[in-house]
């Protein structure tokens, strides 16, 4: 064993596989890393097409109730019954119209 340690080729060799060894497992680690990163930032786009879907589902669905309203008694009511859902403490940003919707799928 100590004729090994003296041989500086054999050092240089020991030396070498080490740094091989540490440099892989750096890479390894970073590659893991950024394909995590990547994997998230896939799961949030498909959250958000699905957030999209439902909220234009949701506009669909308004729409639909208001031009009945109005067929039956000349008046949509949309007006009033956002009002009286912001009495209930929630609100509309405005931020996703069905416009809005179909431009921010299309970034995606």
């Amino acid at each position: 064993m100590i004729n090994i340690l003296n041989n500086p080729e054999i050092i240089s060799s020991i030396i070498q596989t080490i740094g091989t060894i540490i440099s892989t497992l750096i890479g390894s680690v970073a590659v893991f890393l950024i394909g995590k990163k990547f994997e998230k930032q896939e799961k949030l786009k498909t959250d958000l097409n699905q957030a999209l879907n439902d909220i234009n589902f949701l506009l669909q669905v308004e729409e639909l109730h208001c031009n009945k309203h109005k067929d039956r008694e000349g008046e949509s009511y949309k007006n009033r019954i956002r009002d009286e859902v912001r009495k209930l403490g929630l609100d509309w940003s405005g931020q996703y119209t069905k416009s809005k919707i179909r431009n921010k799928k299309g970034d995606l």
